[in-house]
């Protein structure tokens, strides 16, 4: 059976230094959402959840606001401007996307994808991102 389901993601793709970044994401099955940003320099960062914003659960077929209207944490784009990442995740079941983080950082591509591969069911979406400079 095919483990892989939509998600759907609506953000800006080209801001300058100092913006901030939003996105509205919906996904096709219900499960935890996960944001993680790559930088030019291949830097990785779990935008969300994160230490002020905890409560990552979507419903399916809801659009939800990252990060939600309210929240006192924002995306801001940074130096180095480049072309960045950021992944769009939604598992389902017990897996955490902070273990696969990990393993990426600890440069061990087998255990970040036995992990991927063994989670119950994952939807992903890619939005590359440019950021320029205010020069």
């Amino acid at each position: 059976p095919d483990q892989t389901f939509k998600v759907k993601v609506s953000t800006d793709t080209r801001l300058h230094v100092g913006e901030t970044l939003e996105f509205d994401v919906t996904s096709e099955k219900s499960g935890k959402l996960w944001l993680v940003h790559v930088g030019p320099e291949d830097e990785i960062t779990l935008l969300f959840p994160n230490d002020i914003d905890s409560d990552n659960e979507i419903e399916s077929g809801e659009t939800i606001h990252v990060p939600a209207e309210g929240e006192k944490w924002f995306v801001e784009a940074a130096e180095p401007a480049g072309k960045n990442i950021v992944a769009t995740i939604v598992t389902t079941g017990n897996t955490s996307i902070n273990d696969v983080v990990d393993a990426i950082e600890e440069k061990n591509e087998a255990k970040a994808l036995h992990l991927i591969s063994n989670a119950a069911a994952w939807g992903i979406n890619k939005q590359v991102i440019e950021v320029l400079s205010n020069d």
